[in-house]
């Protein structure tokens, strides 16, 4: 057996393996992602937002109707609580509780509206939350899909990584080390085993010289070019 046969059988279940895991990511990403969900609760989050700033609204509106209200019950205890004060005074505290008077009613005024504007924001809250609750069942028949393929994925993962294992150990430690490393190069996209075909890297399709393909037949040689182990 080449030197290299070991790994080029470790690169094989190594791709089976980073399929596999890229596919299973993809799948937990997916799990209850789909499209429509994803907008019914986006929708939902924009309606509860508004909810919240209506709310919000109504109750500063009503704070201020509290304070205004303590206000004009000071002003009138003091009108009418049988202090002595002249005329001027009297009238001076009649138009201060007019005017307060007139501020608590656009208050009421504007806390009604509020109000109207909360209960058309709940309404429409109540209806995002069904469609999300809509959208959640009818994707379900997917996720049911997505999971079922899950379970395939994970036990098959579960088959292969003692495999991996195995055919690790039989890679001598250097030459191990030297194809980590270049699996771990991005650049190369996770390929660290190039087979020689027609004289030829397989990795980056670089010519070889006779001597690089002899090289590459009796040990372990690397492409010149991409850098990755070569199989003859």
């Amino acid at each position: 057996m080449s030197r290299t046969k070991p790994l080029h059988d470790l690169q094989l279940l190594d791709q089976q393996r980073d399929t596999a895991l890229d596919r299973l990511a993809r799948i937990e990403h997916a799990l209850g992602r789909a499209p429509a969900v994803v907008a019914a609760q986006a929708a939902l989050a924009a309606s509860e937002a508004a909810l919240a700033r209506v709310e919000e609204a109504l109750a500063a509106c009503q704070a201020k109707r509290q304070t205004l209200k303590a206000r004009m019950a000071a002003e009138e205890a003091q009108l009418y609580g049988g202090r002595t004060a002249s005329a001027r005074e009297i009238e001076g505290q009649k138009a201060n509780l007019d005017a307060h008077q007139r501020q608590l009613s656009d208050l009421d005024d504007a806390a009604l509206a509020i109000m109207l504007e909360r209960d058309a924001a709940a309404a429409a809250t109540a209806a995002a939350r069904r469609s999300v609750d809509d959208a959640l069942a009818a994707a379900e028949g997917t996720d049911a899909q997505l999971r079922a393929a899950r379970t395939r994925l994970t036990e098959g993962l579960a088959v292969l990584d003692p495999r991996r294992e195995q055919a690790r150990s039989q890679v001598a430690p250097a030459d191990l080390a030297l194809y980590d490393r270049l699996k771990a190069d991005t650049k190369r996209g996770g390929i660290s085993v190039a087979r020689v075909t027609g004289e030829a890297c397989g990795g980056c399709g670089r010519a070889l010289t006779s001597a690089e393909t002899q090289r590459a037949a009796a040990g372990l040689a690397q492409c010149p070019s991409c850098g990755r182990i070569l199989h003859a």
